[in-house]
């Protein structure tokens, strides 16, 4: 996955399963995209960020199921990735898991 050269695997990614803290971020060079669930939620996770001539494009998958999680919490991932200064617009597919 890249964006402006940048391959995303040496990007900063976190998320809630890592439990890692956040860096600081120099928001003049890098912007910061935030996906987030409910309490509902199995999981959240920014999988692609493709730039066109008009916009940032950013897809994120969401895990689903009909049977509530056997733990309750907030699912977010959050990706650091270089600033474009163009609109960023979020595209969420649903991935249901069968219970």
């Amino acid at each position: 996955m890249k964006i402006n050269g940048t391959d995303l695997g040496t990007v900063a990614f976190f998320s809630s399963k890592t439990g890692t803290t956040l860096p600081d971020i120099d928001f003049s060079t890098q912007m910061v995209l935030v996906s987030m669930q409910d309490i509902n939620g199995l999981g959240t996770e920014i999988v692609s960020v493709l730039e066109f001539n008009s916009a940032v494009v950013v897809v994120i998958r969401d895990d689903e199921n009909s049977v509530p999680p056997p733990a309750l919490g907030f699912p977010f991932h959050i990706v650091s990735v270089p600033r474009e200064d163009l609109p960023v617009n979020f595209i969420r597919v649903k991935n249901i898991i069968s219970p």
